[in-house]
C-alpha cells in the first residue's frame, strides 16, 4: 500500500547529488587532501557561449581553481588550459543564492550564472584549491549555445550613456547621413558615412589675405583698439571707428618735435646763404656797369 509519495524541488533534489558537476566528477583537488566538494554546496548552475559546437567542445568546461574564505568563496571556471570566467559568491547564509559569471578572456561572449545552496560545509575547510577537468567537471547539461546576437544598443552622448534599448530597433539616416552595408568576411558591417550638404557644395571664402580657417572652418577677427568696433550684421562684419585716440605717444610727439626744429633752423641758414649770394650778385652787377664791362 503507497503510504505517500514525496517530490523533491529541483535545487533540492539537486543538493543531494553532483550535479551541476558532473557524476563522473571526483570533486576532489589537484593536491592530496580530505577536501571534497559537497553535493550540497553548488546545486544549479548556466554557462552560456556565442559560439557553435564544432568551436567549442562542452564536455570540457570545469571548476579550475576553488578559494575558501571567511565569508564567501571565488570559483574560477577554466576551458581546456584557459580560465574562461569567475564567480565571487559572498556568504548570505540563505540557502540557494545565485550569483553572476564573469566572461574572461573574451571568451565567446561567455555569461551565465551559478547558484549555491549552502556554505555550512565549507567553513571549515578554508583554503585554496586547484583542479583539473577530472576533478571538476561540469555536466554538459549545464553549457548551452547561443547564436551570436545584438541584443541591446546603448547611445553614449558626450560621454553619457541612456538606457540600453532592446528589441527591434531601427537605425534611419538622417539628413546627409548615409547607411551602407556590406559583407565583410562572413560578418555583415554597417557603415554609417556623412554626404556633403548642398549649403556645402557651395563655392565659398577659402582664404582672407592668404590666411585660412582653422579644421571647424572658422576665421576670426581681433580688434587691437578700442577705438575699432566689430559687430555683426546679415551675411557679414561692420567696423566702425567709435573714437579717435594719438597715433603715436609723447616720446614719439618729443621726436617728432626735435626734428622739425633742425628742419626749421637748416631752411634759416639756407635762406641767410641765398641773401649772401644774391648780394654778392647785386655789387658785382654794380661793379661792372662802373666799368663799363
Amino acid at each position: 500500500m503507497l503510504i505517500g509519495v514525496f517530490n523533491q524541488e529541483f535545487l533540492q533534489h539537486n543538493a543531494n547529488r553532483s550535479y551541476p558537476l558532473s557524476e563522473q566528477a571526483t570533486k576532489q583537488p589537484t593536491i592530496g587532501t580530505d577536501f571534497t566538494i559537497p553535493d550540497n554546496f553548488l546545486v544549479a548552475a548556466r554557462i552560456v557561449l556565442n559560439a557553435t559546437p564544432n568551436v567549442v567542445n562542452i564536455d570540457k568546461f570545469y571548476i579550475r581553481r576553488l578559494t575558501i574564505y571567511n565569508g564567501g568563496v571565488s570559483i574560477l571556471i577554466g576551458y581546456d588550459n584557459l580560465i574562461v570566467g569567475s564567480v565571487t559568491a559572498a556568504d548570505t547564509e540563505q540557502q540557494n543564492t545565485t550569483f553572476p559569471i564573469e566572461g574572461l578572456n573574451s571568451f565567446y561572449g561567455l555569461t551565465g550564472h551559478i547558484t549555491v545552496g549552502t556554505f555550512e560545509h565549507l567553513k571549515t575547510k578554508l583554503g585554496d584549491y586547484t583542479f583539473t577537468l577530472t576533478g571538476g567537471r561540469f555536466d554538459t547539461d549545464v553549457i548551452s549555445y547561443s547564436p551570436a546576437a545584438v541584443t541591446s544598443i546603448t547611445i553614449v552622448e558626450n560621454g553619457v550613456a541612456r538606457e540600453p534599448i532592446y528589441g527591434a530597433i531601427k537605425i534611419v539616416a538622417g539628413e546627409n547621413m548615409t547607411i551602407q552595408e556590406e559583407n565583410d568576411g562572413g560578418h555583415t558591417k554597417l557603415i554609417i558615412s556623412r554626404e556633403e550638404s548642398e549649403f556645402e557644395k557651395r563655392r565659398c571664402i577659402q582664404t582672407v589675405k592668404g590666411v585660412a580657417p582653422d579644421e571647424n572652418g572658422n576665421l576670426g577677427f581681433e580688434s587691437i583698439s578700442e577705438c575699432l568696433k566689430i559687430s555683426e550684421i546679415a551675411h557679414g562684419l561692420r567696423f566702425d571707428e567709435n573714437c579717435c585716440e594719438p597715433c603715436c605717444g609723447c616720446e614719439e610727439l618729443e621726436s617728432l618735435n626735435v626734428t622739425i626744429n633742425n628742419i626749421l633752423q637748416s631752411n634759416n641758414e639756407i635762406r641767410l646763404y641765398q641773401q649772401k649770394i644774391e648780394q654778392q650778385l647785386l655789387n658785382l652787377t654794380t661793379i661792372l656797369n662802373i666799368t663799363g664791362v
